[in-house]
């Protein structure tokens, strides 16, 4: 299905994680189906598009796929207003990376709505003679933080690629559906109506158990440049 036709549901997702975990290449794989080891690394942030059928629906995603470097967190922050789910990505292979997850699930909950739904995700599990972090100590580290859920994947192999987005976007709908998710109501789900009223094109957000997309402002598209990540 072509991206520019018309959609019952739009939800924005940022991708969030150090550099180097992957977020780049989970997302081009998700898109294209391709697999670059050697693709440009993310300056500030970039934007994809990709629209999915489920449950009878037609679901438009826009992911925000933000810099992991340090230099670029500020960049970063503007774009978690009004996100209705958080990619917290690490590396199974780099500890650090998952230690990190913490911090940028703090973020996330700082600079978007604390009821944004968070799933955390375990690249390169290709790898997996290399692991250093166990699913059991992600399951754990959800459980404790209230993050809906985990997925393991490896972008160079394809595997639990498109499980990622299916599970998101399930949890998404599920939240429109019912009106709850793990406790949380839809309301509580972005802004109040007066705040989101004046937050103009930018906005996408819940209203009164019902999700009203408004176009995004993609005036000032977001680049890439070199390396490896």
């Amino acid at each position: 299905m072509a991206d520019g036709e018309s959609y019952d549901f739009l939800f924005k997702i940022v991708v969030i994680g150090d550099s180097m975990v992957g977020k780049t290449s989970l997302l081009q794989r998700f898109k294209n189906g391709a697999f670059n080891e050697h693709h440009s690394c993310t300056i500030g942030v970039d934007f994809i598009v990709k629209t999915v059928e489920m449950e009878g629906k037609v679901v438009k995603l826009h992911i925000w796929d933000t810099a992991g470097q340090e230099r670029f967190k500020s960049v970063s922050h503007s774009f978690y207003h009004n996100a209705h789910a958080a990619i917290l990505v690490y590396d199974i292979t780099n500890e650090g990376s998952f230690f990190t997850t913490a911090r940028w699930l703090a973020d996330v909950r700082r600079f978007s709505s604390p009821k944004t739904l968070c799933m955390l995700v375990g690249n390169k599990l290709d790898a997996g003679n290399q692991r250093m972090v166990s699913k059991e100590t992600a399951l754990q580290f959800a459980n404790d933080n209230k993050v809906t859920s985990v997925v393991e994947a490896s972008a160079k192999d394809n595997s639990g690629v498109e499980m990622i987005f299916h599970t998101l976007t399930k949890d998404l709908l599920s939240v429109h559906s019912t009106g709850h998710m793990n406790g949380m109501r839809v309301e509580d789900l972005g802004q109040s109506d007066s705040e989101c009223d004046s937050g103009g094109e930018d906005v996408i957000h819940y209203r009164k158990r019902h999700i009203v997309p408004v176009v995004i402002n993609l005036n000032d598209e977001p680049k890439q440049r070199n390396c490896q990540c």
